[in-house]
């Protein structure tokens, strides 16, 4: 403990000029450049989260109009095939369609 009071001086001075150079500097430009880092950061991370979410929102839409149109061809194709041998193919198919969506 010695040795270090005698490298640094005494914990007054050591104090005085903490609060004389780090104080103001700390409280000055650090804090604001930290702040403008962090803001900076955050916009970009809100920005980049917000891009995603537009994406898989259209690629939901897109795909649900594609099974909605996948369901309405198979219905027509059924009814106008209700007594053909591939009847059951269709209703198999709507099977399978109905348990895709359901997941």
């Amino acid at each position: 403990l010695g040795l270090v009071h005698m490298i640094l001086g005494d914990e007054r001075l050591l104090l005085e000029l903490m609060q004389v150079t780090l104080t103001p500097a700390t409280n000055g430009i650090v804090i604001a450049c930290l702040s403008i880092a962090f803001g900076t950061l955050t916009s970009l991370t809100i920005s980049s989260l917000r891009q995603r979410q537009k994406e898989v929102r259209q690629c939901l839409n897109k795909e649900a109009c594609t099974v909605a149109l996948l369901q309405a061809s198979l219905i027509q194709n059924y009814g106008a095939n209700r007594r053909s041998p591939d009847a059951a193919i269709y209703l198999q198919c709507l099977e399978l369609l109905k348990m895709y969506v359901a997941r």
